[in-house]
């Protein structure tokens, strides 16, 4: 099956891209201290099927077992929540895992650069 959330995918490896410090900082100012995983959720949608973009075009909320993909089927990440797992694991959970705004906008352009690696073909 062909991923639904190709465009989605495309912008959210723009957005890694393109988000800059002073976002981030703006981010750590309206909540008051720094926490990575807020601040990603707000600029990216990062963290939750509810807030990510690609899960909102592709999620299955209806899935059954029977399902090889689980509810996934339609992502560009094709397994079942292998957006967190497996070859992304490193560059997803280096997200929620900087302790601060620099660390963070590196964690963002290390994701979009393997994103690009290793889904090239979406990309194009």
């Amino acid at each position: 099956m062909k991923p639904t959330n190709i465009e989605e995918f495309k912008a959210l490896v723009n957005r890694y891209e393109t988000i800059t410090i002073k976002e981030i900082i703006n981010e750590c100012i309206s909540h008051s201290n720094f926490d990575s995983y807020e601040i990603a959720k707000n600029l990216t949608g990062y963290g939750s099927i509810e807030s990510c973009t690609l899960c909102k075009k592709s999620y299955n909320h209806y899935y059954s077992i029977d399902d090889t993909n689980g509810p996934c089927l339609g992502c560009v990440y094709g397994d079942s929540f292998d957006c967190i797992h497996g070859l992304n694991n490193k560059t997803y959970h280096a997200i929620h895992q900087v302790i601060n705004s620099a660390e963070l906008l590196l964690a963002f352009r290390n994701r979009a650069k393997h994103l690009r690696k290793h889904y090239a073909k979406y990309l194009k």
